[in-house]
C-alpha cells in the first residue's frame, strides 16, 4: 500500500506528533513506522496507548502509555525532509475495527517531524486494510501544542483475516506501506487497490 505525501520543505514541523492507527477489516500487524523528517540528529521515541484505544484524551497522561522503542537517526542536510526509517521489527497488532493511539517524539529537542493540517480524529490516509487518523502536535513531552495535525509518516503493516497469530506465524495476507495521501496519489499493493 503506497502513497506519497508531497515534501513539506520544513514549512510545518513539530517536536512530536500524536496519531491513531485503525484496522479497517482484518487483523493487522504494524511492523514498521517511518517518518518524513528535517535535517539533524534526533533521538526519537515511539509510545502507544496501553489499552489499545485512541490517543484522544490521553495526550497529557504518560501513565496511560507504554514505550515501544527509542532510536537515534541522523538526517543529512542534503537529504532534509526525506522519509527516515525509525522503528522496524514492531509487533503492534490491531484487531478488526481496532484503534491504536501512537505518539512519536524527538527527545533531543528541535522540530524534526513534518505534518499537515487536518481534523482531529478524522482519517487522512487509508486503504482497505488500515487507516491513519489525525492527532495533535506536541513540542514538549506529554503536552498538546495544537490539535488537528496529521503526521507525515509511513506505516508498514501485514494483515490476515483469521487471527493475530496467523499474521506472525503463517502470514498469508499481503503487506505494504501506507503513507499520508497529501496531494493524493494512488494506494495499492496489488492485492488491495
Amino acid at each position: 500500500v503506497t502513497s506519497t505525501l508531497a515534501a513539506l520543505d520544513g514549512i510545518n514541523s513539530g517536536g512530536g506528533l500524536f496519531f491513531d492507527m485503525a484496522a479497517v477489516g482484518d487483523f493487522v500487524q504494524v511492523d514498521r513506522i517511518d517518518a518524513r523528517m528535517l535535517s539533524g540528529t534526533h533521538t526519537v521515541e515511539l509510545w502507544t496507548v496501553v489499552d489499545r484505544t485512541s490517543h484522544i484524551g490521553k495526550e497529557t497522561n504518560s501513565a496511560l502509555w507504554t514505550r515501544q522503542g527509542v532510536t537515534t537517526v541522523t538526517v543529512a542536510a542534503a537529504a532534509s525532509d526525506t522519509v527516515v526509517s525509525l522503528f522496524s521489527n514492531l509487533r503492534i497488532v490491531l484487531e478488526p475495527g481496532g484503534v491504536q493511539g501512537c505518539y512519536i517524539i524527538s527527545t533531543s529537542g528541535g522540530f524534526p517531524f513534518s505534518y499537515d493540517f487536518g481534523t482531529q480524529g478524522m482519517s487522512y490516509a487509508s486503504n482497505s486494510v488500515v487507516e491513519l487518523r489525525t492527532g495533535s502536535r506536541s513540542d514538549t513531552p506529554w503536552v498538546i501544542t495544537i490539535t488537528g495535525r496529521s503526521a507525515d509518516i509511513q506505516v508498514r503493516a501485514r494483515y490476515n483475516s483469521s487471527t493475530p497469530d496467523a499474521i506472525a506465524e503463517n502470514f498469508s495476507g499481503g503487506s505494504g506501506i501506507l503513507a499520508p495521501a497529501g496531494p493524493l496519489s494512488h494506494l495499492s499493493d496489488g492485492n488491495h487497490p
